[in-house]
C-alpha cells in the first residue's frame, strides 16, 4: 500500500478553480458527495502530433488499497507536509477512460450535480492546459472512501 498525496481544486458557484473552490470539492467529500476524481493522462507530443502517454496508463501509480491524503487548509498547499493532513482516502477502484465516457451517474460522484457541470468544471480546471472536455482526453478514474478518522 502506497499513500499519494492529492490536491482537490475545483469551481463552484462562480469561484475559480482553487482556493473556496478548493474548499467546495473537500466539502463535498466530507459530506460523502464527492466519492470519484479524474484527471488526464498526459499526452506526449512527438514530430508535432499528440499521443497518449500509454506507459503512464499501464504503469500507473494508483492501485486498489493505496491512499489518498488530501492537501487542503496550506499555503500553498502543494507544500503541505503529510504529518498535518487530517483527511485520508482509500481507493477502491481505478479506470482509466476517455473522459467524455462518464455516465451521470459517476459526474454525481465526482460532487456535482450533472455531466454538464462536471464538464464546465472539468474546462475550468484543464481546457487551459490541452485536455478540454472537447479534446476526450483519455483520463485515470480514481474511485475512493473516505477513512475514519483515528483517535
Amino acid at each position: 500500500m502506497k499513500e499519494h498525496p492529492r490536491l482537490f481544486t475545483g469551481q463552484a458557484d462562480g469561484c475559480n478553480a482553487g482556493g473556496i473552490g478548493g474548499f467546495f470539492m473537500v466539502r463535498a467529500i466530507l459530506d460523502g458527495r464527492k466519492t470519484q476524481t479524474r484527471f488526464p493522462v498526459p499526452w506526449v507530443v512527438r514530430a508535432g502530433r499528440r499521443y497518449i502517454n500509454h506507459w503512464h496508463s499501464i504503469t500507473m501509480r494508483y492501485h486498489v488499497g493505496d491512499r489518498l491524503w488530501v492537501r487542503v487548509t496550506w499555503k500553498p498547499s502543494i507544500h503541505m507536509p503529510r504529518a498535518v493532513c487530517r483527511l485520508l482516502l482509500t481507493i477502491t477502484d481505478v479506470r482509466s477512460e476517455y473522459l467524455q465516457k462518464i455516465s451521470e451517474e459517476d459526474a454525481v460522484a465526482e460532487g456535482v450535480a450533472s455531466a454538464k457541470e462536471f464538464a464546465d468544471l472539468w474546462n475550468g480546471l484543464y481546457a487551459a492546459k490541452g485536455y478540454g472536455w472537447e479534446d476526450n482526453p483519455s483520463v485515470v478514474a480514481v474511485m475512493f472512501a473516505r477513512m475514519q478518522e483515528s483517535a
